[in-house]
């Protein structure tokens, strides 16, 4: 079955799960080891990529864009303002299960 993923939806799930990330970050560090840290943060930088190819995927767009987050520095950015932006294609999307 075939969710679609707007933009609004993208957007939303970018800035709550960045929100959650912080404060996951501050309570750990307070209180827990810096390794228990490292694991919260690959967790939700798999969580960002995951919901940027399904947001690729909405878009009729190849998931593999999602690797633009493995360049250095501005990749993350780039990647987050493309998936941002484009326009849903509910049409002839090669992603869609009937």
């Amino acid at each position: 079955m075939y969710l679609p993923y707007p933009k609004k939806k993208y957007w939303l799930s970018i800035a709550i799960s960045y929100l959650i990330a912080t404060v996951t970050n501050v309570f750990v560090k307070l209180f827990l080891d810096l390794e228990i840290v490292i694991y919260v943060n690959i967790l939700m930088i798999m969580y960002w990529i995951l919901i940027e190819i399904r947001r690729f995927h909405d878009a009729n767009r190849s998931g593999w864009l999602a690797l633009l987050n493995l360049i250095p520095c501005i990749g993350f950015i780039i990647a987050v303002i493309v998936a941002g932006t484009m326009e849903s294609n509910y049409k002839d999307n090669k992603w869609m299960s009937e």
